[in-house]
């Protein structure tokens, strides 16, 4: 369990609130501009180009080579996950190394996992 304390805006902002949780969600937004950055060639490529925040799915991408460029805040490889079970190849590319975990460890989600056996 959390124990979350926040001050809300606007009215009653001045009150500290607080309030227990089972989980919490991190949600800072930095994907809420998409950008996708200009590439030679890019004018003549007839491929799709898209957003990880316009991605809706791997029924576009049966069949076909796809190339995810970043990982982002995992939502790169979270389309690259769903991606590899249609599409014919999936690659990831990334400017520097990266870790990839799998979600779930021992049938537990990962954060369990190294809760017990590691910390």
């Amino acid at each position: 369990h959390w124990i979350v304390k926040y001050r809300p805006v606007g009215e009653g902002a001045d009150a500290e609130k607080t309030i227990r949780v089972d989980s919490v969600a991190m949600c800072v937004g930095q994907t809420c501009t998409p950008f996708v950055p200009k590439y030679p060639g890019q004018d003549v490529f007839q491929g799709k180009v898209l957003h990880t925040s316009q991605y809706r799915g791997q029924a576009d991408f049966q069949g076909k080579r796809v190339l995810v460029v970043g990982a982002g805040a995992a939502s790169g490889t979270d389309v690259a996950q769903d991606l590899s079970f249609g599409a014919k190849q999936v690659f990831l590319s990334v400017r520097r190394g990266v870790i990839l975990l799998p979600r779930f460890l021992g049938g537990k989600p990962n954060g369990e996992w190294f809760e017990r056996n590691i910390w």
